[in-house]
């Protein structure tokens, strides 16, 4: 996908850092599309990339034994997700 962030640009997340900080954001940032229901990580992945949410919606769960999936959360366009991202592995 292009390198198109306008919607970035218009998150309130965005606008809280000043021009330094945003436009080494929009550097390191690229925008991805999923399709619904389409799985964008596991509990178990390590992850190196914190998401912003920038339209829809995405839920959070985790798998149970003998009781399927379970939605801790929903996160909604602006938020993020992905904290583990921002910590070193244990």
């Amino acid at each position: 996908m292009d390198k198109d962030l306008n919607a970035l640009k218009k998150l309130k997340f965005y606008k809280e850092f000043d021009e330094t900080i945003r436009e080494k954001i929009l550097e390191i940032s690229e925008i991805r599309e999923y399709k619904v229901n389409e799985m964008i990580f596991d509990e178990y992945q390590e992850l190196k990339e914190l998401f912003i949410l920038v339209e829809g919606t995405v839920t959070l769960g985790i798998y149970v034994p003998k009781k399927g999936q379970i939605n801790l959360d929903t996160v909604h366009p602006g938020q993020l997700f992905s904290w583990s991202a921002l910590f070193l592995p244990v």
